[in-house]
């Protein structure tokens, strides 16, 4: 895609689909099996995204060229019959890899 933010926008539209895929399409080719299969990218066993909404908050240039993206997001999240809201800042680090921007890092707090 043609700009860091493009790539950030669709791995979180890709977190909250659940969608493996299409996270996969803007990882980087060192982090791409790491990336969606991590904890922070995938629910756990048990768990349902009832509702996860996000709002891009920043992009700070970061090493190497590169950018770290944070978007504040706000789950619903019901585990157990239990219902949980849970807010959170996730970081998404991108990287040009092939003049592609590409996702190669992504943290939650």
């Amino acid at each position: 895609s043609s700009s860091p933010r493009e790539v950030a926008d669709t791995f979180m539209s890709a977190i909250k689909g659940q969608d493996a895929t299409k996270a996969r399409s803007v990882a980087c080719a060192a982090k791409v099996d790491q990336l969606t299969t991590s904890d922070d990218f995938k629910v756990p066993e048990g768990y349902k995204i009832e509702k996860l909404d996000y709002t891009f908050d920043k992009d700070d240039t970061a090493a190497q060229g590169g950018h770290d993206l944070s978007y504040k997001v706000a789950a619903t999240v019901t585990y157990q019959g239990k219902t949980a809201d849970q807010n959170a800042t996730f970081k998404i680090t991108t990287v040009k890899e092939n003049d592609t921007w590409k996702v190669c890092d992504f943290t939650t707090d």
